[in-house]
């Protein structure tokens, strides 16, 4: 329309109608046109709607997958976009566990666990702390509960990949290698503890400096190394002068630290790789080194440095002995994860008979010297520790001595030179006690005196001289013959898991025919592989005794003399009342316990059985009478088996 169409006066009615509906016609078209513009501009198209929801998805999802600062960048994403917090979050929360299979929160923990990983790495302790601090703003936590969280997130990420047992026993067929031979072997970490005053640091001081010069420790073969120190429980100058009166020279291979903490863990990481493989690290004293630490030793997280020496320990191959503090009950101080983290625990107290008498306690053990207890007195001129003997057995001392010269010599003859014999056969033909004859044999090979080796397959030693003109051809040193059966050994009981509680148990073999060409077996643990374990690995194999079982059932009789099996079931009916304190309380109102939950003394006593003294009327059950202690215990007739059969009417 024109300028001259609003001065248009219509003439007649027709082109006044005429007039309106042309402009109702531009006002139509008009509206059309606004609104068309304004849907373009604020309601796009499905597609360019679709594209806007994929590009802020790919936002998020950049954000989860290769965020350090999660919720930060998420935060930022919603501001962005004009759009709530909790919407982006749910958004991310749906995408991470579409793509990624993983809860948000996780990515944020794991996110988390990987900057303190980087933190711990850091040798500047301050700048460590510092760090650490501000992370935990960002997270919204303190560095305590940072802490706690990485500590238990490093128990989760231990390395899992199982090998075929062909591989492992092919890796490991090589025979133990003994630091200190009979009692410590290479590569453990070993806890010795004490109560202040006792002289726990002056023994491990006498047993350096044997390690140092590679000389005999109380007359046993020591592997020489070279060792490092960490004192940071005694003076300086005190250190000096012990090292001085222990004689060891100023070229030993010998190191010194004085001012470690465990915050420095990356330091003494990187010491360790420079040391030799098979080094030896000595700690004085857990506590020292832990004296920074947020947490009490009560609280799980305090064991953390130590499961951090054991990982590099195992790392670089070397040997630690840590030394600590015991409780009023003659534990070590604090967690019992501080126990569970370590691979020996020793304690040394002093004895009752007199001030010089100390007495050690192996309390854990893997491989080495057995549970039990060991005498030693102490000189307190010279500092030194002479070595008496297990506890109780010192009265005998001039006997035993005789016994073992007895035996080195029989094997030392020419008609047993280089032949392999067990200590039950040893014991016959020298007329001395089982016992006494495995204990003097194991003393004899400690000290390398004699040859000790097992049969493949078996948890049998057998023990000899060696005959540097015996080998011939193929033939090993040794002439190891196959054993005869024993009435306590059942049939295909080949395999052995060594555990901690059964090292040094004992128990007698009874030959059903002892000819001289017959080599009788010596158990590993000196109990039968059926009675092996502790706490939970005492069970055995009942399946595969079932036709002893069947037998002992069918004959078993009063008067004879039995064991228990280590996963027998001890019947309260009928069964004197057992010490309640060595029993888990979840078990005391149980009608039947198995032996295998209860505590090591009463595990012992039970194993060892006694005399039958009563069997039921349908031959499934027996009462046994303990020869030691005189308590009587009811068990399943399948749950024993005979070591000597009494005289039958």
């Amino acid at each position: 329309m024109s300028s001259d169409d609003f001065n248009y006066t219509p003439a007649t009615q027709e082109e006044w109608q005429q007039l309106v509906a042309e402009e109702k016609r531009w006002i139509e078209q008009s509206s059309s046109d606004a609104a068309r513009s304004y849907n373009a501009v604020f309601s796009p198209p499905d597609a360019l709607r679709e594209q806007a929801d994929r590009d802020l998805e790919d936002d998020i999802l950049k954000a989860v997958t290769g965020s350090r600062f999660l919720k930060a960048n998420l935060s930022q994403i919603a501001k962005y976009n004009a759009v709530p917090v909790e919407l982006v979050e749910s958004i991310a929360q749906q995408l991470t566990q579409k793509h990624l299979g993983q809860d948000l929160e996780y990515l944020e923990y794991d996110s988390i666990v990987k900057q303190i990983e980087q933190i711990e790495q850091i040798q500047d302790a301050g700048l460590r702390e510092w760090k650490l601090q501000v992370l935990a703003r960002r997270a919204k936590r303190t560095s305590r509960q940072l802490m706690e969280v990485y500590n238990k997130a490093l128990c989760q990420q231990q390395f899992f990949q199982p090998k075929h047992i062909s591989e492992f026993q092919t890796q490991h067929q090589q025979e133990v290698e003994w630091l200190v031979q009979g009692w410590i072997p290479k590569g453990i970490t070993l806890l010795l503890h004490a109560e202040g005053g006792v002289g726990k640091t002056l023994f491990l001081y006498e047993m350096m400096a044997a390690i140092l010069q590679g000389k005999p420790w109380n007359g046993y073969p020591v592997t020489q190394s070279n060792v490092l120190l960490i004192q940071v429980d005694e003076p300086e100058m005190i250190t000096a002068e012990r090292i001085d009166i222990r004689g060891i020279p100023s070229n030993a291979p010998l190191w010194i630290e004085s001012g470690w903490k465990v915050e420095a863990i990356a330091h003494f990481e990187a010491w360790c790789a420079k040391m030799p493989p098979g080094s030896t690290i000595i700690i004085d004293s857990l506590t020292a080194i832990n004296r920074s630490c947020i947490f009490s030793e009560n609280d799980t997280e305090y064991a953390r440095p130590l499961l951090q020496i054991n990982d590099i320990r195992k790392r670089y191959g070397h040997n630690v002995f840590i030394i600590h503090h015991s409780n009023g009950e003659g534990n070590a101080r604090g967690s019992r994860a501080i126990h569970n983290s370590v691979d020996a625990v020793w304690s040394m107290t002093v004895g009752a008979e007199s001030p010089s008498e100390r007495l050690m306690r192996v309390q854990k053990t893997r491989m080495g010297l057995p549970p039990g207890r060991y005498k030693f007195v102490f000189d307190a001129e010279d500092f030194t520790f002479r070595y008496l003997g297990e506890d109780g057995e010192e009265e005998n001392a001039e006997a035993t001595a005789t016994q073992a010269g007895r035996i080195r010599l029989w094997l030392s003859d020419d008609n047993q030179r280089g032949i392999a014999y067990a200590p039950a056969e040893i014991s016959e033909y020298l007329n001395l006690g089982k016992e006494a004859t495995r204990r003097a044999l194991r003393e004899l090979w400690a000290k390398g005196l004699i040859r000790r080796e097992r049969i493949p397959g078996t948890p049998y030693y057998l023990y000899s001289v060696q005959d540097t003109d015996y080998r011939s051809g193929d033939q090993s040193e040794s002439e190891v013959r196959s054993p005869s059966p024993i009435a306590s050994k059942p049939p295909n009981s080949n395999g052995f898991e060594q555990s901690d509680q059964a090292i040094g148990q004992k128990t007698e073999n009874k030959f059903v025919e002892k000819p001289k060409t017959v080599r009788s077996p010596d158990r590993f643990e000196d109990k039968p592989a059926l009675q092996l374990g502790f706490e939970g690995d005492r069970a055995s194999d009942r399946e595969s005794d079932r036709a002893i079982a069947i037998e002992n059932e069918q004959n078993l009789a009063v008067g004879d003399l039995v064991i228990a099996i280590g996963s027998a079931t001890w019947l309260r009916s009928g069964s004197d009342k057992l010490p309640w304190k060595e029993v888990p309380k979840s078990k005391r109102s149980d009608p039947q316990i198995p032996i295998n939950c209860l505590g090591e003394p009463l595990f012992r006593e039970l194993m060892d059985g006694g005399k039958i003294i009563d069997v039921s009327r349908d031959r499934e059950r027996v009462k046994v009478r303990n020869q030691q202690t005189g308590r009587t215990s009811i068990f399943p007739a399948t749950d024993v088996r005979v070591l000597k059969r009494g005289d039958r009417l």
